[in-house]
């Protein structure tokens, strides 16, 4: 199973992590899995390349972790657009939770960053 972490502080989104294989299907052939892992790094480098922030990135493809986590300082723009990217990704997820929920379990955590 995938763990979703998503934290958010004072009511925005400012982390992710990701963690485990599905289990859907083999490794390299596992649809949900990809598609998770799809929706997670469409939304990072979103927020790294095209919005151009720094953000803390670690990603492992031997065990499926993967963790982002926003600058504590950003102007109110980049902000708005990370909120969106963030907001897009959740969406997503919940789709792929719904349909999925036994390969896919998403935990949002408050104000913990």
């Amino acid at each position: 199973m995938t763990t979703a972490k998503i934290f958010k502080k004072n009511n925005k989104f400012v982390a992710i992590k990701i963690q485990g294989h599905t289990g859907y299907d083999e490794i390299g052939k596992d649809i949900v899995c990809a598609t998770i892992s799809t929706a997670v790094q469409t939304c990072i480098h979103g927020m790294l390349i095209v919005v151009g922030i720094k953000g803390f990135y670690l990603k492992r493809d031997d065990d499926g972790e993967l963790e982002f986590r926003l600058p504590k300082e950003l102007s109110k723009e980049n902000q708005d657009k990370c909120q969106l990217l963030f907001e897009t990704m959740y969406e997503t997820l919940l789709d792929i939770q719904d349909g999925y929920s036994k390969y896919l379990l998403m935990e949002v955590i408050e104000d913990v960053y």
